[in-house]
């Protein structure tokens, strides 16, 4: 799918992959409200990149389980790993031996399969729960490091930080505020809205930012009219004056928010509010009709007026779909 009105905040994320390939440690902080795009702009940067990179995504309703989005982006690390030639992953092992040494049970604790590559390591030494914890912290920190330098850089990226769980937390400001980790490039990307909303998250940000290492910043904005009529036109092409009267309905009621405009699109569609015009292989909209619309200018409201226009069963079914989590699939 296309990106609208990204360029700028692609060329900044491109500078500082840049900046960590040469050696440095970057951050970039993607903030923006709910359904601006944070994660389209970051799915479109990773694709774009051919460097070796972890994306973690954390859940609202999952901050209970420790490292929740951050192991599961690691162990499809694994994967990878094993698909390495015979080269790579010597040299892989020796790094591994450097810089973790006798705690690589740890590492196949959280990803077994390392196993294949690693081979069987020793038992842990028995320690204290405080000192225990810090050889976890230190060792998956030492992992970090040890991926930098097999891809000169690595990129980490942790989107929706904001949902992230304390253990994970921690980790972050490990990483960042406390290891010397060279050729890497960390983006983390929350909701500004939800700054205050927990105070270890905030206490994590302001500790990073008050720290040496470099720090690029990205809002992502709401979508102006050239962007939103260039979405409408490329989705649905239509008749340029019904477009642009219809970007300008949009505008109104979504404020230039993208996923709002891709929910108000998938409503008119449904409501047979745009109509292909076979004759013309034009999109005809029924612009009276949307402009009547009521439409809720929250975008979370918005999802729920869309969910309501399913029938009972769906309904139902995504009620118990919701109780089962984001690995559902």
């Amino acid at each position: 799918s296309n990106l609208y009105g990204r360029e700028k905040e692609i060329l900044l994320l491109q500078s500082s992959l840049d900046k960590a390939s040469q050696g440095e440690t970057r951050i970039v902080f993607i903030t923006g409200v709910s359904g601006s795009g944070k994660s389209a702009l970051i799915k479109s940067f990773l694709t774009s990149i051919s460097d070796i990179f972890v994306q973690g995504k954390f859940n609202q309703y999952e901050t209970s389980m420790p490292f929740g989005g951050l192991i599961h982006s690691l162990r499809d690390l694994v994967s990878i790993l094993l698909s390495k030639s015979e080269k790579e992953i010597q040299e892989f092992k020796e790094l591994v031996s450097k810089h973790i040494g006798n705690n690589g049970k740890i590492l196949l604790n959280q990803f077994p399969e390392l196993e294949f590559i690693l081979g069987p390591q020793p038992e842990l030494s028995k320690l204290p729960p405080d000192e225990n914890q810090n050889r976890f912290y230190h060792t998956l920190s030492s992992f970090i490091k040890v991926l930098t330098e097999i891809s000169r850089p690595f990129v980490l990226c942790l989107d929706d930080l904001q949902w992230a769980d304390s253990a994970s937390l921690r980790f972050v400001e490990t990483i960042l505020v406390h290891s010397e980790i060279k050729k890497f490039l960390c983006i983390l990307s929350f909701r500004s809205e939800e700054f205050e909303l927990s105070s270890s998250f905030s206490s994590v940000l302001r500790k990073i930012e008050s720290s040496r290492v470099k720090i690029d910043r990205i809002k992502v904005g709401l979508l102006d009219e050239k962007n939103v009529y260039s979405l409408i036109q490329d989705l649905f092409p239509g008749w340029e004056e019904q477009s642009k009267f219809a970007t300008s309905i949009f505008l109104k009621k979504t404020s230039g928010n993208p996923l709002a405009i891709i929910q108000l699109l998938g409503i008119c569609q449904k409501k047979r509010l745009i109509n292909y015009q076979f004759k013309s292989k034009l999109w005809k909209w029924d612009l009276e009709k949307i402009e009547k619309l009521s439409i809720s200018d929250n975008v979370v409201d918005l999802l729920c007026d869309r969910i309501k226009t399913l029938s009972p069963e769906l309904q139902e079914l995504l009620g118990v779909c919701s109780c089962l989590g984001k690995n559902l699939l």
